[in-house]
């Protein structure tokens, strides 16, 4: 406890001896103010003057409201969506549709009497052996002709308007060095 006491008399008597090294010598400073307000320009620019709002009322009666939507947009839509062409839910998923096709390489085929295959390499490195009407890529995409030069897909893509278009698809032969 008398410990306690003696630090903050310390404290106290520190905080007095800073009060009285401060002096009261105001004269420096009414001296730098004065030579301020010496140096400052007394014209001061005005105020730019405020340009005056103009109203202006929005006629939209013979418009369409732009919170509703368009109605030929809607016709569009609808036509896409008559094609029927729709991804087959119930269809099970091969295992080269979970890659895209851009990270698939075809790198040879193989042929039998009855059927041509092509080998795929995957990004795993592994290779793979799929045939006309198999699945490959992440849209669809159906293998419909397999040759020396590569595999031609079948792919099911979204049209933008809510329906789904083919699109032509390739994946060429490469050379792969090992």
């Amino acid at each position: 406890m008398i410990k306690i006491l003696n630090k903050s008399h310390l404290v106290i008597i520190l905080c007095t001896a800073f009060l009285f090294a401060c002096s009261n010598d105001m004269s420096e400073v009414k001296n730098a103010i004065s030579e301020i307000k010496a140096s400052t320009p007394a014209d001061i620019e005005p105020i730019p003057e405020i340009k005056v709002y103009e109203k202006y009322t929005y006629q939209s009666t013979n418009l369409r409201s732009p919170f509703m939507p368009d109605e030929d947009a809607e016709a569009d839509a609808a036509t896409a969506q008559g094609n029927g062409l729709r991804p087959n839910p119930n269809r099970n998923k091969e295992f080269l549709e979970d890659f895209p096709l851009d990270t698939l390489t075809m790198v040879g085929t193989l042929n039998t009497n009855i059927v041509n295959y092509a080998l795929v390499l995957t990004a795993d490195g592994l290779i793979h052996q799929i045939r006309t009407g198999n699945y490959i890529g992440q849209n669809e995409g159906e293998i419909l002709n397999i040759s020396d030069r590569g595999i031609e897909i079948r792919e099911l893509v979204p049209d933008g308007l809510g329906g789904y278009i083919y699109r032509a698809n390739e994946l060429p032969l490469q050379e792969v060095e090992t």
